[in-house]
């Protein structure tokens, strides 16, 4: 005697928005049915299976990412069994909702679940200074968005060069701070990056980043004349930065060059 099966979900769509993490576990009950013409009490073996994913665009989160555990359950008559559904979302899935299905297939018959995930993805863009001089103060600022959405209340490290990156948190809608540049001049990177959490894939974002030599002058404030049967030179010199926000001076070395000129 055959047994057709039915698998009920209440004909509601498995549905949930993964917010790019790199992995969701969905719990499904699946409620079976059974239908014959004696009066046997039997029970039925069930095999899971899941199809890709797949938006309306033709992007696809293949069916090897999506684990069933168990991939097969035996269903008591007007009874009900839980299964898990491992769905891995690859970190360089494109946004959009997937669509799917989860099959269960039994010797009579077959029916499925639908499936529905939407797929959003997490972006930095850094947006603050690209170029300064040495020892001038600079804005780092960075926005982190959800799919176009900002993200409050996360953390955002800021890396320029080798220096120790600086962890900032964003308020309202942006990440902001000033430093002052203690790097000498050169081409650099300036790194924005948030790591993820339970919600949130992890972004980063690399611009480059120019430092250049600060203005100063020099005067000369040492002696002018000095007499033959003088045994020794005063030589001193003041050096100045333009603006106010002072490098490390003690850096600098000064070049003095004695020029002789006949006093008339």
């Amino acid at each position: 005697m055959l047994y057709p099966i039915h698998l009920l979900v209440n004909h509601q769509v498995m549905t949930s928005s993964v917010k790019g993490i790199n992995e969701n576990i969905y719990s499904i009950q699946v409620s079976t049915s059974l239908t014959t013409s004696t009066s046997n009490q039997v029970s039925k073996w069930v095999s899971l299976t899941a199809t890709s994913l797949q938006t309306t665009s033709g992007n696809i989160i293949d069916a090897s990412n999506i684990v069933i555990t168990p991939s097969t359950v035996q269903v008591p008559l007007d009874s009900s069994v839980n299964f898990d559904v491992l769905i891995k979302v690859p970190q360089d899935t494109a946004s959009g909702t997937y669509k799917g299905k989860i099959i269960g297939s039994a010797i009579t018959g077959s029916d499925h679940i639908d499936v529905e995930i939407t797929v959003k993805s997490t972006e930095i863009e850094y947006i603050g200074d690209l170029t300064a001089q040495y020892s001038d103060p600079i804005t780092l600022k960075a926005k982190l968005t959800d799919s176009g959405n900002p993200l409050p209340d996360k953390s955002i490290s800021f890396t320029l060069g080798s220096r120790v990156p600086l962890e900032l948190l964003v308020q309202m809608e942006l990440a902001s701070a000033t430093i002052k540049l203690e790097q000498p001049e050169g081409a650099y990177e300036i790194k924005t990056e948030f790591a993820g959490d339970n919600e949130y894939s992890p972004a980063s974002n690399t611009k480059s980043f120019s430092i250049i030599r600060e203005d100063s002058t020099i005067t000369y404030t040492g002696d002018m004349i000095v007499p033959r049967t003088s045994g020794s030179i005063n030589l001193r010199a003041t050096l100045e930065e333009i603006d106010i926000e002072y490098g490390d001076l003690t850096r600098i070395k000064v070049n003095f060059t004695i020029y002789t000129k006949a006093v008339i």
